[in-house]
């Protein structure tokens, strides 16, 4: 009886394309877990930004006073994102208008 020894990825061709699909997949939720990670994290540290009748505060830092600011205006490419945050566009301006007294013109 002849016997033929096969040694290596030709003995299984299909461990090769299936070991890649696994290993991509631990790849992809190994990085879900640490995008939820920083996520939860980020949120625990309380909110953003923060506009009220004291000022803007940033990152829990100390309130800016309103009288310390003359306008806003909106910049293309700036690292504050509405889309991020839990507030649209129009709506940050409309804060900034009515806690800030900030004119139109000046936003």
């Amino acid at each position: 009886m002849d016997r033929i020894t096969v040694h290596g990825a030709a003995a299984l061709p299909e461990v090769g394309p299936r070991l890649l699909a696994v290993g991509s997949c631990a790849l992809m939720a190994v990085a879900l877990v640490f995008l939820l990670v920083v996520h939860v994290r980020l949120r625990a540290r309380g909110p953003l930004v923060r506009l009220d009748a004291y000022g803007v505060t940033v990152a829990g830092g100390p309130a800016t006073p309103w009288s310390d600011l003359s306008g806003v205006r909106r910049v293309k490419g700036v690292v504050l994102m509405p889309q991020t945050l839990d507030a649209t566009g129009p709506q940050i301006l409309a804060a900034v208008q009515r806690f800030g007294r900030i004119p139109h013109g000046a936003c």
